[in-house]
């Protein structure tokens, strides 16, 4: 009987195949994915990464609701849609993808540089002050430009968000990709590559 007990109280080991199909079958891994994906996710998902799923799906009735709301406030969906907590849990989930089920996440590049700069630089104080675009051939960037729309206080923040650029290039892969770092429609900084110095003339 103690044996059946054990058992019992066991916690659900979730269904790792089935979760993978999910996730094979992009449920859950957009940007748009809806509360529905995640329910259905929830219901096979292995224990470490549940808690995971069940933000994610808070995350997404809460947005639903707001979406609903009349008239619509437009400054709290702006900060749910691009909430800290939700990037991070998605990103949790790609890893949790890539790791646990062997798929390839192609995230566009300003996901990755969302999540480069969550992980990396979260108390930079050029993060709110510029602009990214980034140019890309399939899921490889050629060229990245960050814009602050006025010069920023100190001017170090312009090669700071410079070397930060550098550093992703790097680590996404993307060696040969060209930077530009403006201020307003000038260009300040103009890198041929991540090598570059990153500085200021």
């Amino acid at each position: 009987m103690a044996l059946v007990g054990a058992c019992a109280d066991a916690p659900d080991p979730g269904d790792l195949a089935a979760f993978c199909d999910l996730l094979a079958a992009d449920v859950g891994l957009s940007t748009q994915a809806t509360e529905a994906e995640y329910a259905q996710l929830a219901l096979v998902a292995p224990p470490e990464i549940r808690p995971t799923i069940d933000s994610l799906q808070t995350q997404a009735r809460d947005f639903d609701e707001l979406l609903n709301v009349e008239p619509p406030d437009l400054a709290a969906i702006f900060t749910a849609k691009f909430d800290p907590a939700a990037e991070r849990d998605r990103a949790e989930l790609d890893r949790y993808a890539e790791s646990g089920c062997n798929l390839l996440i192609a995230r566009p590049p300003s996901v990755r540089w969302a999540n480069f700069v969550r992980e990396n630089h979260a108390d930079a104080a050029w993060r709110e002050a510029v602009s990214m675009d980034f140019l890309s051939d399939t899921a490889q960037v050629t060229g990245a430009s960050a814009t602050f729309t006025e010069a920023p206080a100190p001017m170090a923040l312009v090669e700071d968000v410079c070397d930060a650029l550098s550093d992703f290039l790097s680590s996404d892969g993307s060696g040969s990709a060209s930077i530009q770092v403006f201020i307003g429609t000038v260009v300040v900084i103009n890198e041929s590559s991540p090598d570059g110095p990153c500085r200021l003339p």
